[in-house]
């Protein structure tokens, strides 16, 4: 009897879904980098002024930085949907957020989303932020590897272990 294969791309006909679940994930990083900022301003104006500040009170502004950022990931795991379960980011690793068209020309936007690390989407962008393969050199040393591991002997591996 042949299974239905399970929804792998189960929502990628639900943008509204979608669109949800990036705003969570916005505003919850908005929130935990308006208080990474807080955090951050305060510790500098303590260091800049020589003010003495009290172990507990600094434990507690890690305290709460290691908990913002506890939370994002825990939204995260809940592929950030507000009322979602658990599924360990499946929901988001099953949708590819790329611009729609190819272009030389820089987009302001794309520069903007990307901290402007990025200029244009073009033919030479593209493939190197869409790679799913290892590079060239990576591959060879992995198949030299896998040579290496193959043409040994299982007495060789034991006396060489043991030789150790």
């Amino acid at each position: 009897m042949n299974a239905q294969p399970s929804g792998l791309f189960g929502h990628q006909h639900d943008p509204e879904r979608f669109a949800s679940a990036l705003s969570h994930i916005e505003n919850k990083a908005l929130d935990s980098l308006n208080h990474v900022r807080k955090q951050r301003r305060f510790i500098h104006f303590a260091v800049k002024l020589c003010v003495m500040v009290f172990r507990p009170d600094m434990l507690d502004k890690f305290s709460s930085l290691a908990s913002a950022m506890t939370q994002l990931q825990f939204i995260l795991k809940k592929s950030a949907l507000p009322s979602g379960f658990e599924d360990y980011g499946f929901f988001l690793r099953t949708h590819v957020l790329v611009p729609h068209y190819l272009s030389n020309e820089i987009d302001p936007r794309l520069q903007q989303a990307t901290s402007n690390r990025l200029q244009c989407w073009n033919h030479d962008a593209a493939p190197e932020y869409l790679r799913t393969k290892l590079t060239l050199e990576m591959e060879a040393d992995e198949a030299h590897i896998d040579n290496e591991k193959n043409t040994r002997t299982f007495d060789q591996v034991v006396s060489k272990l043991s030789f150790l």
